[in-house]
C-alpha cells in the first residue's frame, strides 16, 4: 500500500494553529511536525482539517 503524504503549513490565528495541532495529534494518523507550523500529513489528515474548517496551505 502506498500512502500519499503532503506537506502543509497551517495559517491564520493562534487559535487556528492550536486547533490544527490538536486535530492532527488526536487523529491517530502518522503525522510529522516540522518547524514553523508545517506538517507532513496523509490525505486523511487533510480531510480532517477541512472538516473542522482549519485554514492551511499545501507547500
Amino acid at each position: 500500500m502506498v500512502l500519499e503524504i503532503y506537506r502543509i503549513r497551517v495559517n491564520s490565528s493562534e487559535e487556528n494553529k492550536d486547533n490544527a495541532f490538536r486535530i492532527l495529534m488526536n487523529s491517530g494518523l502518522s503525522i510529522i511536525c516540522l518547524e514553523d507550523e508545517k506538517y507532513l500529513v496523509p490525505k486523511d489528515g487533510m480531510a480532517l482539517l477541512r472538516k473542522e474548517n482549519v485554514i492551511y496551505e499545501s507547500i
